[in-house]
């Protein structure tokens, strides 16, 4: 069930309808924001969530990007209202070339961060092929850091992780979502690139 709450401390403008929020024009987010649905990404359209601006998301909600949709995240993304989100689904199309027609984008940048998630970045199964451009992000605190799933057009597919840090401390909330699982779960794909990158688990329940 989702949790969908009426306003937090610190994030002055929450979205409190339970019907997906849909971004169909370009937008930019300047201050904090909760949100207790999802937030898709159309088509031909571009999200960016600016430096030093946290949008946080009740339990089960996730950031939708569509296919041709793009989101540029330079801030942080994480729970609220609840102990864990869904995290950033990147819908794609696995048996065309990796273009931003045909996939969804995620790029992130330095200071960037995607906490407390089920799953922080997700290709899901059938949909999988999405952009993944993330560099000097930060990766906390969340069950499953990055899942992507098959490629069809497995030689020509490609996602960059560069200095990026993957972590989880003992803040980590295991009891409400059973448990770190892993940074990096690949299924029958290949091509992605992890450059620099630090991983470390710091959760003495998951050790």
């Amino acid at each position: 069930m989702r949790n969908h709450c009426q306003g937090l401390g610190g994030y002055p403008y929450p979205i409190n309808s339970t019907a997906p929020y849909i971004i169909d024009n370009d937008m930019t987010i300047n201050s904090n924001i909760h949100y207790n649905s999802d937030l898709i990404i159309k088509s031909g359209v571009i999200l960016t969530i600016n430096p030093g601006v946290t949008a946080s998301f009740s339990t089960n909600i996730k950031i939708i990007i569509e296919k041709g949709g793009t989101l540029l995240l330079k801030g942080k993304v994480t729970s609220g209202c609840g102990p864990y989100w869904a995290g950033i689904e990147i819908e794609g199309n696995p048996n065309a070339a990796q273009t931003p027609a045909n996939q969804g984008r995620l790029i992130t940048y330095s200071g960037s961060s995607i906490e407390n998630a089920l799953i922080g970045v997700h290709c899901p199964n059938g949909k999988s092929g999405g952009i993944i451009d993330c560099k000097w992000t930060t990766f906390k605190n969340n069950n499953i850091a990055v899942s992507i799933n098959k490629y069809e057009l497995s030689n020509a597919y490609s996602a960059k992780f560069n200095n990026c840090t993957f972590i989880t401390d003992n803040s980590f909330k295991a009891n409400y979502i059973g448990g770190f699982e892993t940074f990096a779960k690949l299924n029958l794909v290949r091509g992605v690139r992890s450059n620099a990158c630090n991983f470390a688990n710091m959760n003495s329940a998951s050790k």
